[in-house]
């Protein structure tokens, strides 16, 4: 046994075996300076991030709200932490340009039918101001208005939670287990929804196809994508709070057409507010 006494370079504790007893970080030791370490360090990350994300992603599209009540219920070794999760899937959005979230164009903005009139006084004004073309203007919205899309994508988290919170209001829970198991929906949306279905919509809609994209074509896409996130919702419902499955599916219908509707009336809404005064 190795009873020598060492001393932590992070805290300034004495301890005896390789990990510190007060903050916990390993022993340094001479070694810890060679190349070798640091591809050791570079493949322990890979093979930790590989191992639980690949774990969590599984889990959350082969058994919907498993993971959030594992999470929740103490395991959680083997997944990877679904706040971690949702931030490295908003940083590929971020670093990604094509993923365009919920973002809409200038136009869809203007026609609006709460808030056209006004939005378009709005960009009158900034245009008047500002001296610009209304090419211009387009174009610097265009730019600020997709990153800030992406970075607004936690208010979905928040007002997913209250909306989970609202539907199941006698379930004995803290708000916290709200959040991870909005965490893990909202993952799962912008994955496959935001994600995976615009990359197979690219390639079906690509030239030479003879598909043209329609009014109807968007309808219907709207449609197919309202049912089948109601459904997954249903699900995950079903899994954290085991009540009746028509219950379920009826809460998740109502929870997905809820979040439809906060994301076109008051998300979208916010997101042209806060590019209008950034631009």
């Amino acid at each position: 046994m190795n009873t020598q006494v060492k001393f932590c370079k992070n805290c300034g504790s004495h301890f005896v075996d390789n990990y510190c007893n007060h903050c916990g970080q390993k022993a340094f030791e001479a070694t810890d300076r060679h190349i070798l370490a640091l591809f050791g360090e570079m493949f322990h990350f890979i093979t930790h991030f590989e191992g639980t994300f690949w774990t969590s992603l599984k889990t959350m599209l082969l058994k919907p709200g498993q993971m959030s009540l594992d999470y929740c219920n103490g395991v959680r070794k083997k997944y990877f932490k679904p706040v971690s999760m949702f931030l490295f899937i908003v940083v590929l959005y971020l670093v990604f340009p094509g993923f365009s979230g919920l973002n809409v164009s200038l136009n869809e903005y203007r026609q609006s039918f709460l808030a056209g009139r006004l939005i378009q006084s709005q960009i009158d004004q900034k245009i008047a101001a500002g001296k610009l073309s209304e090419e211009k203007f387009s174009e610097k919205f265009k730019h600020v208005s997709e990153k800030v899309s992406k970075f607004m994508l936690f208010l979905l988290v928040i007002f997913s939670a209250a909306l989970i919170r609202s539907l199941f209001p006698r379930a004995k829970h803290f708000f916290y287990d709200d959040l991870v198991l909005a965490t893990e929906i909202n993952i799962f949306l912008i994955l496959v929804f935001f994600t995976l279905i615009p990359v197979i919509l690219a390639i079906i809609l690509r030239p030479g196809n003879n598909i043209t994209y329609s009014s109807l074509l968007e309808h219907s896409i709207s449609l197919v994508v309202m049912l089948l996130f109601g459904m997954y919702s249903a699900r995950v419902f079903y899994t954290v709070f085991r009540q009746n499955w028509w219950i379920s599916l009826l809460k998740g219908t109502c929870f997905a057409v809820l979040l439809s509707v906060f994301l076109i009336f008051l998300y979208r809404p916010m997101v042209f507010e806060v590019a209008y005064f950034l631009i």
